[in-house]
């Protein structure tokens, strides 16, 4: 869990460079998980997620970055890096939705659609 202080010091400086909302996520999760087969165990994992991630959103436009260093120094450049991706977001983006026909160079002998439920299983 983070201090306050420290936590509205990041938001502030998530803020720093303009946007709309800050937020910022922290996660400590040790998951394990064991695989069985034949009443035996196969194989077993276990994972720790850590880290803080913080999001910032200016109208429509949002900036997401990710530190497994929990350390002050650490998240606060993370916050500063995230507000400089919101400052340089680029605001007038547009799509070409044109279709585009592409030269088929590989022909589908057997369309996937064709086969049985039991031939797609296999």
């Amino acid at each position: 869990m983070l201090d306050k202080n420290l936590v509205a010091e990041i938001l502030n400086e998530a803020l720093s460079t303009g946007g709309d909302y800050a937020e910022i996520f922290v996660e400590n999760t040790l998951t394990s998980s064991l695989f069985t087969s034949e009443r035996k165990i196969k194989n077993s994992t276990s994972d720790l997620s850590y880290g803080a991630g913080i999001r910032i959103f200016d109208g429509v436009n949002s900036v997401y970055a990710y530190t497994n260093l929990m350390d002050r120094e650490n998240l606060l450049k993370t916050a500063k890096k995230a507000a400089m991706g919101i400052k340089s977001s680029q605001k007038d983006i547009a799509f070409d939705l044109r279709d585009l026909e592409l030269e088929r160079k590989h022909q589908i002998l057997k369309p996937f659609e064709s086969k049985s439920k039991r031939k797609k299983q296999n």
